[in-house]
């Protein structure tokens, strides 16, 4: 789903396709990022217990945020 498009901005939600980019640029600020946690970002997407969304500026990853709403563990 697609929330904001001014064709240099887009926001929208997360996609099987953005995890690896994602861990390969984490991975390259020197975090130790696996897929796994975006994978469990996308299922707890499908099962609706988030919403995971993407930011892209002139078609490149710019950011991500995952929301839950009845989150156990905190903000």
């Amino acid at each position: 789903m697609t929330y904001y498009d001014d064709h240099g901005i887009l926001v929208r939600n997360l996609e099987a396709r953005d995890v690896e980019t994602i861990v390969r640029e984490e991975r390259e600020q020197g975090w130790h990022a696996t897929a796994d946690k975006y994978l469990t970002r996308l299922q707890d997407q499908e099962a609706g217990r988030c919403i995971a969304l993407m930011a892209e500026y002139e078609g490149n990853i710019a950011g991500y945020i995952n929301v839950y709403p009845d989150s156990k563990w905190g903000a």
